[in-house]
């Protein structure tokens, strides 16, 4: 009787909440998978080296206190091979090097760890333009400049500007590798930019956005940190609906806190661990007597099982009702990649992502012999290729009953494959499927970096 009580309940839930279910379901067994310990490689009884020293090679710029800071092994400890293919890994990660190779040897009786770095090219500078012959009135013309190792620390620096019919420029340093002291990361941004919207009588207004901010971070262990973001912000517009005051401009301060472990192997490529990621922001309307709120979690669990590797996404977002135009939230393209998205203007959104990865090529380097002044920045530069077949869900459970009437569910899926190359680190192509799509018309994804 209580099974037949139980499967009546569940065929008189709506849709949605038989969606949302399912997506906790599968999230706690992806918890439970990620949560299995992986079996250790042992030193079948032979005796370990102890670290005398550990010398860095390559790192013209790099700093050397920055790699040594990185690393988990230290003078006295013992150089397993595990050991040694973990800080690798975690060097790799950094996403300064080509490659990075850490071995041990042998300096009169005494074991050395030699840290070997390949440094790529850290400056570039880049056009943003934008042309039309049939509407010649509409061009945007512009640049910058982007530093990826400012100080030798990992630190970023970019400084970009343009005009046209959209004008506007953005300054940031980002500090995403602790570079202040020991665990402190200091960052902080300002963005201005004018552009057109379309309102919702189909009549184009100017838009504005200015933001400004600092974000700190403090590390509190290796895989672990805490951060707090401030921001100001002002939004402003004619666009009818576009603003929450009814007024021309918005203000806002916002505040975030952040709290993340990130348990992963290796950054851009995982095959075991996991990554979890707590925001909250609280936004105040400055000149309205109006707040409101964001929270999200994002948890990614990868394990590798023979010449697999399982990796699982689940991800949620939830905001009180009257968020503004410019704060809606939704399910997009990079959260369940299916031909439709959907935004409103606030809710719950869950999404579940599965794939099964595979190798096709194995990672290769390669080195080019160049003019002398290019031959430097590119050795040692990686390729790989990889397969993958996944499957998205996600749904929206929205906070206004008239919103809740255009509650959407969405699902898909599809093949891909993944490259590991030099600079850009990842690069993914993806071809997939929602209901009702003919096979011989799926929807293309590119994008840079793994998809999760």
């Amino acid at each position: 009787m209580r099974y037949l009580k139980l499967q009546s309940e569940l065929q008189n839930r709506p849709a949605g909440d038989l969606i949302i279910i399912l997506l906790l379901a599968i999230s706690v067994v992806l918890i439970r998978i990620g949560s299995v310990p992986a079996a250790d490689s042992t030193s079948d009884g032979l005796e370990l080296p102890v670290i005398f020293a550990i010398t860095i090679l390559g790192n013209d710029i790099t700093s050397e206190k920055f790699i040594l800071r990185e690393m988990i092994l230290k003078p006295g400890m013992i150089a397993s091979s595990e050991a040694l293919e973990r800080d690798r890994l975690k060097l790799a990660s950094l996403g300064l090097f080509n490659r990075v190779v850490v071995e041990v040897v042998e300096d009169e009786g005494r074991a050395v760890v030699l840290v070997t770095v390949t440094e790529q090219w850290y400056i570039y500078l880049f056009p943003r333009m934008r042309y039309n012959l049939n509407e010649p009135e509409e061009y945007i013309v512009g640049g910058g400049a982007y530093h990826r190792n400012f100080r030798g620390l990992g630190q970023q620096l970019t400084a970009m500007a343009w005009t046209g019919k959209e004008r506007g420029y953005y300054f940031a340093h980002l500090d995403p590798w602790f570079g202040w002291g020991k665990n402190l990361s200091i960052s902080w941004r300002g963005r201005f930019e004018e552009s057109s919207i379309i309102d919702t009588l189909g009549i184009e207004h100017n838009r504005q956005n200015f933001r400004f901010g600092f974000d700190n971070r403090f590390r509190l262990s290796d895989i672990s940190w805490i951060g707090w973001g401030i921001q100001w912000e002002e939004q402003s517009s004619n666009a009818l609906g576009f603003t929450y005051s009814g007024s021309r401009k918005d203000r806002l301060l916002v505040e975030s806190i952040t709290l993340q472990r990130d348990a992963r192997d290796y950054r851009y490529y995982p095959t075991k661990g996991a990554l979890l990621r707590l925001v909250s922001e609280f936004n105040q309307m400055v000149d309205e007597n109006h707040y409101f709120l964001r929270q999200s979690i994002d948890l990614r669990l990868y394990r590798s099982v023979q010449n697999l590797i399982l990796a699982g996404r689940f991800i949620g977002v939830a905001s009180q009702k009257d968020l503004p135009s410019y704060r809606r939230i939704g399910l997009s393209h990079s959260l369940v990649r299916s031909r439709a998205s959907y935004k409103s203007g606030g809710g719950i959104i869950l999404a579940l992502n599965i794939e099964t990865r595979f190798n096709i090529i194995p990672k290769r380097y390669y080195s080019f012999e160049l003019f002398p002044l290019v031959k430097p920045y590119v050795q040692n530069m990686q390729f790989s290729m990889e397969g993958y077949l996944y499957f998205d869900a996600g749904c929206n459970r929205l906070t206004d009953p008239e919103e809740a009437k255009m509650a959407s569910n969405f699902w898909a899926y599809g093949l891909g494959l993944h490259f590991q190359l030099p600079y850009v680190e990842t690069i993914h192509f993806s071809a997939g499927w929602s209901p009702g799509q003919p096979f011989n018309e799926p929807f293309l994804r590119t994008g840079v970096g793994v998809t999760f």
